[in-house]
């Protein structure tokens, strides 16, 4: 299932359906108008006859197309100056002599000079918002907005790196990762103690990629498998879910937040490595966050899971104690 096109194909449809719904409104004021104004409409008719006319004394080869052409732009601004007196002596409201759009840019076909008007582009990352699950807090979550000065810059572990300098280098590598998307089909695992800034992170991945029209699933780790489990056995309605269920295995990208907080179960541990494997495999990328190191991943899951994520991932640790104190 090709959720990007999906998405377009249905902006597609809600464009043709907004035009043509203010082409109607714009035909029906219209038709008030000409009822009111009889000689504004004679005048609208004149104008868009007068091409006509002229081409006919062309094809009759009475007048020269030179002569032709000149009398055209004599009669068309002598008809429109005098639309144009008419509707101001009047009074005549714009929206009944103007075709109306919601976008003045692209006259609502979602389209201006070949490319994707920006109007369409805000509304695919509104839809694409809807399908990611985040939170409005989440939202929030930028690069530009991530505080440094919660990092102490002091090797008091003798790591031969402070916090500052790590997360520095954390924050540069998912920068990195993002600019290149489309290149890069390998995941993120980034590990660290709770509160240093994980699903913080995450979601500034999420939001970066979805700016740019990415689709994101952004999903707990403990949600993820509850509604995984309930799936499988059928505890929720699977007409009504398959397509989130294929979403979880599509979407360019899958975030997986606080990985190790779910209650480990013989069927948690198969789901992970069966999402994190198809998604390899499928070339797409996977954004993990926990407080499970690598070394822990074999414990708590299993080897295969440790070796895939070894393979598959780039591993970021970000170093420190809880920041949320300080914030």
């Amino acid at each position: 299932m090709d959720i990007a096109k999906m998405l377009k194909q249905e902006l597609s449809e809600e464009y043709f359906e907004k035009k043509e719904r203010n082409e109607n409104e714009y035909e029906r004021k219209k038709e008030i108008l000409y009822a009111e104004h009889p000689r504004l409409k004679e005048i609208d008719t004149d104008i868009s006859l007068t091409a006509l006319r002229c081409a006919r004394k062309i094809i009759d080869k009475t007048r020269t197309a030179e002569d032709v052409s000149k009398e055209m732009l004599e009669t068309l601004s002598l008809l429109k100056a005098e639309r144009e007196e008419y509707i101001a002596k009047n009074n005549i409201d714009p929206s009944y002599i103007n075709p109306s759009a919601d976008c003045k840019i692209c006259n609502d076909t979602g389209y201006a000079d070949g490319k994707m008007c920006k109007c369409m582009k805000t509304r695919l990352v509104e839809k694409l918002y809807e399908l990611s699950h985040m939170t409005d807090e989440n939202k929030k979550c930028t690069f530009n907005k991530f505080k440094l000065d919660y990092y102490p810059d002091r090797d008091e572990n003798n790591l031969g790196i402070t916090p500052l300098e790590n997360i520095k280098e954390v924050l540069m590598a998912c920068k990195k990762f993002c600019e290149n998307f489309s290149k890069n089909k390998r995941g993120i695992y980034i590990s660290g103690n709770a509160g240093v800034g994980k699903t913080y992170l995450s979601c500034c991945i999420a939001n970066y990629l979805i700016s740019r029209g990415n689709t994101v699933l952004y999903q707990s780790a403990y949600r993820l498998f509850s509604f995984l489990e309930d799936y499988k056995f059928m505890r929720v309605d699977r007409n009504a879910f398959s397509q989130f269920y294929d979403y979880i295995y599509n979407c360019d990208m899958l975030i997986i937040d606080d990985l190790g907080t779910e209650f480990s179960t013989t069927f948690a541990k198969a789901a992970f490595f069966d999402i994190i494997n198809s998604r390899a495999d499928s070339k797409k990328s996977t954004v993990i966050s926990s407080n499970l190191s690598l070394a822990d991943l074999e414990n708590f899951y299993s080897p295969r899971v440790k070796s895939r994520v070894n393979s598959s991932f780039l591993l970021l640790s970000i170093l420190g104690e809880d920041i949320r104190e300080k914030i």
